[in-house]
């Protein structure tokens, strides 16, 4: 068989809906870090309308970029909106089998975002000689200790839980002892022991003056039992496992972004692994 015969049989095999091999061989091109894109938009496919495969040849070789249509989103992000709510918003809006949707062959050019923010202390006051105390205080709150104690308290009336003739009964909390409980969870976790009564221990191997002098600890096992920072007994999400701690993780993520603005480049220190079992890393 004639070699031109055979090329048109193998040519007619092919259906012109079929995907078409890219003819372009020429070199790829790299990303150009150098100069900063400050407009902070971000150029996103989109979606276009396919012609009738009789009046467009896909099998043509096309040495631009016209069958890529490009249209601008706006990459702002809203100052109550958290950054993880608007990253699941961006990526459900680009997903496949959204309407527009379509795969096209284009290089990985990384997306670059406007980088508009002044870093550093947002808060004034606060310098090189603030104590741990003062810092500490800009992220968990009087707001936040307000909610705990409230909580704590209300807990204890919900579940009482069974008398014992070695504790004493319970006294609602206050702010200032909720402070020293934190403090002594902070130090147990720099000075640790095997367990936690060996805090309270008169052994001298363990004996840490520290903890019995400031607080009894009976009293700290029954706000280990107590503590709470939100109402069991009222309203939440279904689908939300993490609704017994988000009154905290609201305030706290607020306070985070708005005590200090990191720099353009930041690194993170570690990744977080993907596990089907554990879905409570709230990112």
């Amino acid at each position: 068989m004639p070699r031109n015969t055979r090329t048109s049989s193998a040519a007619a095999a092919v259906s012109p809906d079929d995907p078409q091999p890219s003819t372009s061989a020429g070199p790829l091109s790299f990303y150009d870090d150098s100069s900063d894109d400050e407009s902070g938009e971000r150029f996103v496919p989109r979606g276009r309308v396919l012609e009738d495969s009789s009046d467009s040849d896909l099998g043509s070789d096309s040495g631009d970029d016209s069958d890529l249509d490009y249209v601008s989103h706006d990459t702002s992000l809203d100052e109550d909106e958290p950054l993880s709510a608007y990253a699941r918003r961006l990526r459900e809006r680009n997903s496949p089998g959204q309407p527009g949707f379509r795969w096209r062959k284009k290089e990985n050019v990384p997306t670059r975002y406007g980088f508009r923010a002044q870093p550093g202390v947002n808060t004034p006051g606060v310098d090189s000689d603030s104590s741990p105390l003062e810092l500490f205080s800009l992220f968990f709150t009087e707001e936040l200790m307000d909610m705990i104690v409230r909580e704590t308290n209300r807990y204890h009336r919900q579940k009482p839980g069974p008398s014992s003739s070695h504790m004493k009964d319970w006294v609602d909390t206050s702010v200032s002892e909720l402070g020293v409980f934190i403090g002594l969870r902070m130090a147990m976790g720099i000075n640790q022991k095997p367990e936690q009564r060996s805090y309270w221990s008169t052994d001298l191997f363990y004996h840490s003056p520290l903890f019995p002098v400031t607080m009894t600890r009976d009293r700290f096992d029954q706000l280990s039992r107590y503590l709470h920072v939100v109402d069991n007994e009222g309203s939440h999400p279904p689908d939300d496992r993490l609704w017994k701690l988000r009154p905290a993780i609201e305030i706290l993520q607020r306070q985070f972004s708005s005590v200090f603005t990191p720099p353009r480049r930041i690194t993170v220190d570690e990744s977080l692994e993907i596990s089907g079992a554990l879905c409570s890393r709230d990112l």
